[in-house]
């Protein structure tokens, strides 16, 4: 089973999907539902569906507070499913601290392969936990964007977002 609930934000609605032991996806905004759930079918196993807070209520606790401004880093639990270089690029991105930016590049030489970047790439474009797996902190080498699963408008408001609540 699959718990889902909705939480209303700044950028729009995120649609959360959990099991027992954490938050698995996250849905941003103008996403498609059939892509969170044939995720969960394909790569959980999982056809269950339950509209339900029990499992996300620390997740979406720690979201609001990160939209609010007053937290920096997300401790709930979440589980990432994907093959291991995948893995290691979004623990990579997990490094970036909030506010700061690194290049696809940087994020495939963190993994263990400089000459990945397109695959470092393609781990943060499949990354089925955006925010608390941040990868709007990656962009191009140039400077650039590059992309976001949520749209380049979103991509700069969070950064934005996060160089305008940064600490020293």
């Amino acid at each position: 089973m699959v718990q889902f609930s909705y939480l209303d934000t700044t950028i729009g609605k995120l649609t959360l999907y959990a099991v027992e032991d954490g938050v698995v996806y996250i849905s941003l905004p103008k996403s498609e539902p059939t892509v969170a759930t044939d995720w969960c079918e394909k790569v959980l196993g999982e056809s269950e569906f339950i509209k339900s807070d029990t499992w996300l209520v620390h997740a979406k606790s720690e979201l609001n507070e990160y939209f609010a401004g007053k937290r920096q880093s997300f401790s709930c639990y979440h589980l990432l499913f994907t093959s291991p270089f995948r893995k290691k690029s979004l623990e990579a991105v997990l490094k970036i601290s909030y506010g700061e930016k690194q290049s696809y590049a940087q994020i495939a030489k963190t993994a263990g392969n400089a000459r990945a970047v397109r695959a470092a790439g393609s781990a943060n474009a499949t990354n089925p936990l955006p925010l608390l797996i941040p990868c709007h902190r990656v962009i191009s080498s140039d400077g650039s964007l590059g992309g976001y699963g949520g749209g380049l408008a979103m991509k700069q408001w969070l950064l934005n977002h996060e160089q305008n609540h940064q600490t020293t």
